[in-house]
C-alpha cells in the first residue's frame, strides 16, 4: 500500500526492515516516563502543599467562626476547605500517576505501548506518503492519515506522532542524522496533506456503510454480553452531557432575562461559573477527540465518543485471500486472516476482533467468516473461537465506577467557583507588567544631573514631570516619566513610595523604568515587587470606580538620590473610544522643576486645540511625515507667597489647554442620547401603581412633578458603580427601582421615565458642579461633566431638579437647585448648552425668635420660647438631619446649650414642624428659667443677648489676604434673629439702631420699647449681596465682618432696687447711672495721673542737672 509520492523510511532498502527491539522500547519508555513522572510529581507536590495549607486555613476560619458564638462556619472557611479538598483530590490522582510511572522512569520495567505495528514487536517497514504514515508487518498493514495526527516531533533518534487520547505512534531510526532528515520530510508532508483525510471515492466496489457511534456502542455491549464481561457504562456520560446542556441553558436564561443589569450577587456568580466550567470541559473533550471518534486501539476511550450522536462517517471494507481491507476517512488498514481472532455479525455490521484484543466495526462481508475459518484450521485451531471458554480478563474494580466523570466535573466546578469568589472578594497581590524597552516614539528629555552639594536650596522633590500621548485607533497610549529628588530627610518619604493608578476596565499599565540615580551611577529596581490595591476612596460617599493602585516601596533609598520612573498606559475609553479629549496642565509643582506635555496626532485625525490667554507655558509644534507633534513646556518658578483664597475653579485663570477630536456638542448628545431616552412603558408594575396614584391625587403638573421627584429622592438611595461603561451609561429604570439604588444618571433616567408616564415633558441634562460657568469656554467633550439632573419643560419655560438631592421640599420652580450655570440636554433637538436658572428667595432662609416672658414672683423667673425656622436649602438640610434621628438627643443638646447661657434652664417642649410643600421646617422649644439660678448667674444685672443666627455666618478674611481673581466666598446668607422680652421688671429704653450696607453685605440691628405693654424687642438681620467676590472686595468684606462682630450681641440690666430706685437702670445708650458716673470720673482721674507723671519727669531732670553741676565743682 503506497502513495503517489512516498519516502521509504529505510532509505530505499525495502528488503531490510527495522527490528523494533526491547532495547528500543525500553529507551523510549524511559524518556517519556521520566517526563510524565516529573509533571505528575510537580502536580503532586504542589497540590499537597496547597491542599494542606488551605485545609489548615479553612479549619482556622471555621474554628474562629464557631468560637465567636455565631454557630455557623464563615464563607471564607467553606471556600478554603473546598479548595483544600479539591487540591487533595488532585494530589490523590497525581499520586496514582506517580506510582504508575515510577518503575518505568527508574528502568525497573518497560510498559507496553500501543504501537502502530500492532500485533508484535518484530520487523516493520515504514513509508511516509502524501496522506499519512504506513507500517508494514507480516500480518498487518496500517496507515494513519496526517489529519488524525499532530505534527511530527523528534527526540534523539526517535520520531513520533501524537494522536487522539494522548496515544502516539513512533519510529526508531538508526541515528539522529536519519531521524532529523525524516523529521524534516515528515513535517513537509504533514503540512501539505489534505485535511479532509483519505479520498473515500477510491473505494467504489467495496462494501460501504455509515457506522454511527451509537450503533458501535450497541454492538460492543452485545459482544460484551456474549463474552460474559461488563458492558461499557453509559449513564455517567449521559449525565455529564445533561449537565453541560443545563449549564448553557442557564447562561442563555441569564442573558435573555437581562439579569446582567441587576446586582451580580453570589447566586448569579455561581450560575455563570457553572456555565463557563461546563463549556471548558466540553471544549477540552472535543479538542482531544475531534480528530478521531473513537480511538481505534483503546476500547476504554471509546465511550467518550459514543453518545454524542456523531457518525464515524463512511466505512468501506472488502476481503480477498490476502486479508481484510478497511478504510475510513482518517485510517486504512489490511489485516491478514491470521491476525483476526473472530468476526461476528450484528444486523448488517461486522465486529472484527484481532488476536491482540482490538475490536473494529465494519460493513458485513459474507466471505469474511469463511476466510477466518480457513485460517484457524491452517493454524491447527478449531474453526470457531468460543468467547465464553476463553473470556476476556475482567478489569480491576474501580471504587469510583460510573460516577468518576460526574465527580471530576463537580470538583472542577467547585474549584472554579472557589477561585472566582476568592479573587473577587479580596485584593490580590500581582506583579505589574514590565517592559524595559521604552516605546520608540517617546522622546526622552535629557536633564542635567542634580547635585545636592551644588543645588542645596531646591525646595521641591519633583524635578521632572513628563507626559507624552500618542493618539491611535480605538484609544491612545500615554507614557509618564517623573524624576523625584530626595533632597532632604523630609522628602525621603515622598520619593520612597511609587504609586501607579490604573483603571483596569479600560487601561493596561506597563512599567518601563524604575531607576535610582546616585553619584553618577544607576541602580535598576524595575523588577521590584508591586502590591496591587483597590482603594475605593469615595466608598463612604457611595462612589465606586474600580480603579486599582500599584504600590511599591523603593529599597535602600538615601538622601541625595533621584528616583526616575517611566510607565505607560494603553487606554481604550469605555465610551467614544475613537475620540480623544484631554485637559493639559503642564505646570510643574515647584521651583526649578520642569513640566512637559507632548502630544502626537496622526495626520488623519482632525483635532482642535484651545489655549487660554493667560496660560504660562512655551508652546511649539512640528509636522512630521505622518503626524504632528505638539509640545507645552514650562519651568517652575518660585512658589507664590500671596496669602488669600484662590480664584474659583471656573475662572479663566484656571483654564487648561484643551485638546479635542469632538466636532461639536451635537456629537456628544447623539452618542449618549439613546441611552438616556425616557422609558415610561418599561416601568415595573409596582412603580406604575405608585405613578397612577400620583396622577389621581392631583392634576397640577408642577405638583405631579414635585411628587415624582420626592418619590425618586426618598425611595432610591445613592450608590454609584462607575466601573467601565457604568460611569457613563445608566441602568434601565426598572433595574434602578427594583434594586433601590442608583447614581445621578440612574435616578435622572428613572425620574424622566416617571414624568413621561405623567405626560410631563422632561429630559436628562449633564452639568458640572465646580466648573459649570466655564462650560461655554470648553471644547465639546462628555468629560466636561460630572453630574446629571433633569430639565422639566412647560409653557412658562424650563426649570431644573436634582433627583440626587435628598428629602427636598417645595413645589415646582420653588424647589432649590445648585448654581450649575450651564447644562447639556441629552434629547432630540437639543444640541448645545442651555442656562440653568434658579429661583431666588427674598425672605430669610434662617430665622430665630427668642421670646422671654418674665414672672413677678414664683420659682420661675421667666419662660423662654424659642422658635427656629428654616426655609429653602436650609430646610432641606434640616429635614435630612432630622430624618430618622434620635430627637431626644437633639433635645438634650439644645437643653445643654441653653443651660450654659441660663443656669438651671429645663426644656418643657421640643417639637419639629415640617411643611414640605412650603419647604419650611420649624423647631419650637420652651424653657423654664429658675429664679434662684437666674439671680446667682448675675443675669438680672447682665443679661447678654446673642444673635447666633447671624453671628459667624461670614467667613473671616485676614488682613493680608487678597483675592487673586473671582472667588466663591461661601454660600449666600440671609438670616434674622429676634429677641422679645415681655413683662419686664423695670422700664427700658429703646435700643440704638445700627444700619450697615456696602457692595457685598447688608446688616441691620434695630429695636423698640413699648411702655404700655412692657415689651422690649431687638433684632438682627444679615444678608449677603454678593458672595462672588472680585479683587478689591477685600476691604468692604472686612468692614462688614467687623461691623457684625461688634454688634452681634446686646447686654441688658434688669436689676430691681428697693423703693423702685435703681442706680443700674439704663438711662442713656443702654448705660445705667453708675456706668455714666464712672464714665464722667474717668477724664479727671486720667488728668490728675497725667499731671503727676509729668511732675515726676520734671523732678528727675532737675535732680540730674544738680548732680552734673556737683561733679564739675
Amino acid at each position: 500500500m503506497t502513495g503517489a509520492q512516498s519516502v521509504d523510511l529505510q532509505e530505499g532498502d525495502e528488503t531490510s526492515p527495522i527490528e523494533i527491539t526491547e532495547a528500543d522500547r525500553a529507551a523510549l519508555s524511559l524518556r517519556f516516563s521520566r517526563e510524565a513522572l516529573a509533571t505528575n510529581g510537580a502536580a503532586l507536590i504542589g497540590s499537597v502543599s496547597l491542599g494542606l495549607f488551605a485545609l489548615a486555613e479553612g479549619a482556622a476560619y471555621a474554628f474562629a467562626g464557631l468560637a465567636s458564638g455565631g454557630g455557623a462556619i464563615h464563607s471564607s472557611a467553606a471556600i478554603t476547605l473546598t479548595v483544600g479538598v479539591t487540591c487533595l483530590f488532585i494530589a490523590y490522582l497525581s499520586a496514582f500517576k506517580v506510582g504508575e510511572y515510577w518503575p518505568f522512569a527508574t528502568g525497573k520495567t518497560t510498559p507496553f505501548f500501543c504501537l502502530i505495528d500492532g500485533l508484535t514487536a518484530g520487523p516493520v517497514q515504514y513509508v511516509l506518503e502524501n496522506g499519512g504514515i504506513t507500517s508494514n508487518l507480516a500480518l498487518e498493514e496500517d496507515c494513519m492519515h496526517f489529519a488524525s495526527l499532530k505534527a511530527p516531533q523528534r527526540r534523539g533518534r526517535y520520531l513520533y506522532w501524537f494522536r487522539g487520547c494522548n496515544h502516539f505512534v513512533y519510529r526508531v531510526c538508526r541515528d539522529e542524522a536519519e531521524a532529523e532528515r525524516l523529521h524534516t520530510e515528515a513535517k513537509r508532508l504533514h503540512a501539505t496533506a489534505d485535511p479532509n483525510g483519505f479520498d473515500m471515492r477510491a473505494v467504489d466496489g467495496w462494501a460501504t456503510a455509515t457506522v454511527p457511534a451509537a450503533r458501535v456502542h450497541a454492538i460492543l455491549s452485545a459482544d460484551a454480553k456474549n463474552r460474559g464481561v461488563k458492558a461499557p457504562e453509559v449513564r455517567p456520560v449521559l449525565t455529564t452531557i445533561g449537565l453541560t446542556a443545563g449549564g448553557f441553558a442557564t447562561l442563555l436564561v441569564i442573558a435573555l432575562a437581562g439579569w446582567y443589569h441587576a446586582q451580580f450577587n453570589s447566586t448569579r456568580a455561581a450560575l455563570a461559573v457553572f456555565a463557563v466550567t461546563l463549556a471548558i470541559c466540553v471544549i477540552i473533550d472535543l479538542r482531544i477527540h475531534a480528530r478521531q471518534l473513537p480511538p481505534w486501539r483503546h476500547v476504554g476511550g471509546l465511550i467518550h465518543g459514543l453518545l454524542r450522536g456523531i457518525d464515524w462517517g463512511k466505512t468501506a471494507a472488502r476481503c480477498d485471500g490476502a486479508g481484510l481491507h478497511m478504510q475510513r476517512q482518517y485510517w486504512r488498514a489490511t489485516l491478514s486472516w491470521d491476525a483476526i481472532e473472530t468476526v461476528d455479525r450484528f444486523d448488517g455490521h461486522m465486529l472484527v476482533t484481532t488476536r491482540d484484543g482490538r475490536k473494529i466495526v465494519t460493513p458485513y462481508l459474507l466471505d469474511a467468516a469463511q476466510h477466518v475459518k480457513s485460517s484457524r484450521l491452517e493454524r491447527g485451531l478449531g474453526p470457531w473461537h468460543n468467547p465464553k471458554a476463553d473470556p476476556a480478563p475482567q478489569p480491576q474494580k474501580d471504587s469510583l465506577g460510573r460516577w468518576r466523570p460526574i465527580l471530576a466535573w463537580v470538583l472542577f466546578f467547585l474549584l472554579a467557583l472557589s477561585l472566582f469568589n476568592m479573587v473577587s472578594a479580596a485584593p490580590a497581590r500581582a506583579e505589574l507588567l514590565r517592559d524595559p524597552a521604552v516605546p520608540s516614539w517617546v522622546d526622552t528629555l535629557d536633564l542635567e544631573p542634580w547635585d545636592q552639594t551644588t543645588d542645596p536650596g531646591v525646595r521641591t522633590p519633583y524635578l521632572l514631570y513628563d507626559r507624552q500621548i500618542l493618539l491611535q485607533d480605538g484609544g491612545y497610549r500615554e507614557v509618564r516619566r517623573s524624576m523625584v529628588a530626595a533632597s532632604d530627610r523630609g522628602f525621603l518619604e515622598n520619593a520612597g513610595q511609587i504609586s501607579l493608578h490604573v483603571d483596569p476596565s479600560s487601561e493596561m499599565a506597563v512599567l518601563h523604568r524604575l531607576w535610582i540615580h546616585r553619584d553618577g551611577e544607576v541602580i535598576d529596581q524595575t523588577d521590584i515587587t508591586f502590591t496591587q490595591l483597590r482603594r475605593e476612596r469615595g466608598l463612604a460617599f457611595g462612589y465606586v470606580t474600580g480603579r486599582e493602585e500599584h504600590v511599591a516601596h523603593i529599597l535602600g533609598l538615601r538622601v541625595g538620590d533621584v528616583v526616575e520612573t517611566i510607565w505607560s498606559v494603553d487606554a481604550t475609553p469605555s465610551i467614544f473610544s475613537d475620540e480623544f479629549y484631554s485637559a493639559i496642565y503642564p505646570s510643574p509643582p515647584g521651583e526649578g522643576a520642569i513640566g512637559r506635555t507632548r502630544l502626537l496626532v496622526p495626520d488623519d485625525r482632525a483635532i482642535e486645540i484651545r489655549v487660554p490667554d493667560r496660560f504660562a507655558a512655551t508652546y511649539s509644534t512640528t509636522q512630521g511625515e505622518d503626524m504632528a507633534e505638539h509640545i507645552w513646556l514650562r519651568t517652575g518658578e518660585a512658589e507664590d507667597t500671596m496669602n488669600g483664597p484662590r480664584p474659583a475653579s471656573w475662572d479663566v485663570s484656571n483654564d487648561p489647554v484643551q485638546v479635542s477630536t469632538f466636532t461639536g456638542w451635537s456629537q456628544v448628545v447623539e452618542g449618549l442620547m439613546l441611552a438616556y431616552r425616557a422609558r415610561p412603558n418599561l416601568l415595573p408594575p409596582d412603580l406604575q401603581d405608585v405613578v397612577t396614584a400620583i396622577a389621581q391625587e392631583t392634576v397640577d403638573p408642577d405638583m405631579r412633578a414635585s411628587l415624582a421627584l420626592r418619590l425618586v429622592q426618598d425611595r432610591v438611595r445613592y450608590l454609584s458603580v462607575s466601573i467601565g461603561e457604568g460611569g457613563w451609561i445608566p441602568r434601565d429604570p426598572a433595574t434602578t427601582w427594583t434594586s433601590g439604588y442608583g447614581d445621578c444618571k440612574d435616578k435622572a433616567l428613572l425620574l424622566v421615565s416617571i414624568l413621561g408616564k405623567l405626560d410631563i415633558d422632561a429630559d436628562v441634562v449633564l452639568v458640572d458642579f465646580s466648573r459649570g460657568r466655564a462650560l461655554p469656554r470648553s471644547l465639546p467633550t462628555p468629560y466636561a461633566f460630572d453630574h446629571a439632573i433633569v430639565r422639566i419643560r412647560d409653557a412658562v419655560g424650563d426649570w431644573f431638579v436634582d433627583p440626587t438631592s435628598v428629602l427636598q421640599g417645595g413645589v415646582g420652580r420653588h424647589i432649590r437647585i445648585h448654581d450649575f450655570a450651564f447644562a447639556l440636554p441629552l434629547s432630540v433637538g437639543s444640541y448645545g448648552l442651555v442656562p440653568v436658572t434658579e429661583q431666588g428667595l427674598n425672605q430669610p432662609t434662617h430665622e430665630v425668635t427668642q421670646d422671654f416672658t418674665f414672672h413677678d414672683e414664683g420659682e420661675i423667673a421667666a419662660e423662654l420660647v424659642v422658635t427656629e425656622s428654616f426655609w429653602a436649602e436650609e430646610a432641606d438640610a434640616r429635614r435630612f438631619s432630622y430624618e430618622g434621628a434620635d430627637m431626644a438627643t437633639f433635645r438634650d443638646d439644645y437643653e445643654d446649650w441653653y443651660r450654659g447661657r441660663f443656669p438651671g434652664a429645663t426644656v418643657t417642649r421640643f417639637e419639629v414642624e415640617d411643611d414640605r410643600d412650603a419647604n419650611m421646617i420649624r423647631l419650637v422649644q420652651t424653657y423654664q428659667l429658675p429664679r434662684a439660678e437666674f439671680a446667682e448667674g448675675g443675669l438680672w444685672t447682665d443679661l447678654n443677648h446673642f444673635g447666633y443666627a447671624v453671628a459667624g455666618e461670614l467667613r473671616e478674611l485676614d488682613e493680608d489676604e487678597v483675592f487673586a481673581g473671582p472667588t466663591d466666598f461661601g454660600d449666600p446668607v440671609h438670616a434674622r434673629h429676634r429677641i422679645i422680652m415681655r413683662n419686664l421688671p423695670a422700664p427700658l429704653t429703646a435700643p440704638g439702631h445700627v444700619r450697615f450696607e456696602n457692595d457685598v453685605v447688608s446688616f441691620v440691628r434695630s429695636g423698640a420699647w413699648d411702655a404700655e405693654t412692657s415689651v422690649w424687642e431687638y433684632a438682627w438681620e444679615l444678608r449677603t449681596l454678593r458672595t462672588l467676590l472680585e479683587p478689591g472686595d477685600e476691604v468692604p468684606w472686612r468692614e462688614a465682618y467687623a461691623e457684625i462682630d461688634n454688634n452681634d450681641h446686646y447686654r441688658v440690666n434688669l436689676h430691681r432696687r428697693i423703693g423702685e430706685v435703681r442706680v443700674t437702670q439704663p438711662v442713656l445708650a443702654g448705660l445705667a447711672l453708675n456706668e455714666l458716673f464712672l464714665l464722667a470720673l474717668f477724664a479727671p482721674v486720667i488728668g490728675v495721673l497725667w499731671s503727676r507723671a509729668r511732675a515726676g519727669q520734671i523732678s528727675a531732670i532737675r535732680f540730674q542737672d544738680e548732680k552734673r553741676a556737683s561733679v564739675k565743682t
